[in-house]
Formats: structure tokens, sequence, C-alpha cells
């Protein structure tokens, strides 16, 4: 889920937001930024707090809202607004509340080098599924058409309306549907 946030973070930026490369970078460095002082201030604090499980979903529905909302927006500050909040914040929560969950959960011992190995492994899985799903979106989807009805307030007909999505947001959408599930 992550993995493929990087891998078509700064693509998203410039075909969606017509960003240059430096200015995609600069907003992915300035999150990364956010993601490092949300772990070293809230994070912990949270964890430490509200345990871990409530903060597992604090960070993985913090994460979902970001998603969606990458789906959607629609200008640049609204980009930052998201890219620079929501989600890093959710990040800074969910990487160390799964590290501390198979700590918490497992023995010292085999169980525990064992989970941690499964752990890993569907990091690398993940990494290895991620650019072939990531190409599969954008070249088998491409831009997608929605088709819904629309009351118009002012004439009370119902109208046949059309929504395009890009691949790169169809993208986002399924790392929402990926941290809803």
């Amino acid at each position: 889920m992550f993995l493929i946030d990087d891998l078509t973070f700064l693509v998203f930026c410039q075909y969606e937001f017509h960003m240059t490369q430096q200015d995609a970078g600069i907003l992915f460095c300035v999150s990364a930024m956010f993601l490092f002082g949300y772990g070293l201030t809230i994070s912990g604090f949270i964890i430490d707090k509200y345990g871990v499980k409530v903060s597992m979903v604090l960070g993985m529905v913090a994460i979902m809202i970001s998603k969606f909302l990458l789906t959607f927006v629609d200008t640049v500050p609204q980009l930052y607004l998201v890219m620079c909040t929501v989600s890093p914040f959710g990040i800074s929560i969910v990487y160390p509340c799964t590290v501390l969950g198979i700590k918490k959960l497992t023995h010292n011992g085999p169980v525990r080098s064992m989970s941690f190995s499964i752990f890993y492994a569907m990091m690398i899985l993940g990494a290895l599924l991620g650019g072939p799903l990531v190409d599969f979106i954008r070249r088998d989807i491409g831009k997608t058409q929605f088709e819904y009805y629309h009351t118009n307030i002012y004439s009370g007909k119902v109208e046949k309306r059309y929504i395009e999505v890009s691949a790169w947001r169809a993208i986002a959408f399924f790392g929402f549907v990926l941290s809803f599930l």
C-alpha cells in the first residue's frame, strides 16, 4: 500500500496537477518531513496513551481518509493539505503499531522470529506486486468514465452526467480500498 504511493506519487503530481518534477519532489520531501515530525512528537504519545489496537485503527482511518481525499483533490493547496496532515499522520502511526503488535502478540524465540520474517516477506511481496499492479491499472484501466444521474434543481429534470477518473486517481482510490480492507 505504501510502496504504490511511492511509485506513483511524483507521476500523479505531474499528470494531475501539472507540477514539475522539482515541485513534486519538494512536496514529497515536505510530506516526509511532516511524517518525521509526527513520528517524533505525537504518534508515540498516542500509541502509549491509547494502546496498539486503538492507535492502529486511528492510523488506518487517517490513511483511508487521505487516500479517499487524494482521489478527489483538485488544486495544489488541497494536495499540500492532505499530504502534510492526514497522510503522514496515519503512516507515522501504522508502521510502529504493526511492529509493536507483532512484538506484543508473540513470545521470544522462534515464533517472534517467524512473525517478523512473515511481516517483512509481505513487505517484499508488496514491493514485488506493486509495480505490475500499478502498470495494470495505468495501462488497462486508463481513463475510466462513470455515468450517473443528477436532478437539476432549476429545471427539475433528471440529467445524465459523466465523470472521468484518470488512472492515477484510480490508483489512489485503490489505495483507499486496500486501507479499508
